[in-house]
């Protein structure tokens, strides 16, 4: 073999290794950029949590919903320099969502019974409705990997899967 093939031989050589290097090297790379996704994910949703609890506990409210990636303007100051809570693998919502509650009503508004044979004890408490704020944070992405590690990070407690949307409720609490 001449000095040309010896010189292509050892190219030809180099670039193996090279991509055996980077065979070896990929999985930890993902991994690592993986392990960062969720992490800048984590940091946003609690960034957004822990401001809009600490903007009801001053306004007893929570902060405006809006579209997919807006973040809400009562607690814009939680994300300086920032205009949207959307990256390149997901985008987050802030919700509020109202349910109804149903509770006892005020003793004084229990009703009697109508038959004087009737003791008073067997008559059941009123019931009443009121409506209830539920605070959420919902994450949308295509990863289902992502999702399922904020359901393994937050616990099936306080967020839920679905279709590809992570929600963790903030809280709940009395609304008006």
């Amino acid at each position: 073999m001449g000095r040309g093939g010896a010189a292509f031989v050892n190219v030809v050589m180099i670039f193996a290794g090279l991509a055996l290097v980077l065979a070896a090297a990929t999985p930890t790379l993902r991994a690592r950029s993986f392990r960062a996704l969720v992490d800048q994910a984590s940091s946003d949703v609690e960034t957004l949590r822990a401001a809009s609890e600490q903007y009801f506990a001053s306004a007893r409210a929570w902060p405006t919903a809006g579209d997919p990636g807006a973040i809400p303007v009562e607690v814009a100051n939680a994300f300086p320099g920032r205009s949207s809570l959307t990256h390149d693998e997901y985008s987050i919502q802030w919700s509020v969502l109202e349910m109804l509650e149903e509770r006892e009503a005020d003793p004084g508004s229990n009703p009697t019974p109508a038959d004087a044979d009737t003791a008073p004890d067997s008559v059941r408490p009123a019931r009443v409705s009121e409506p209830v704020g539920i605070g959420g944070i919902t994450l949308r992405s295509g990863q289902d990997e992502l999702l399922a590690e904020l359901l393994a990070r937050y616990g099936p407690q306080n967020s839920f899967v679905r279709d590809s949307t992570w929600t963790l409720i903030v809280g709940i609490t009395p609304s008006g």
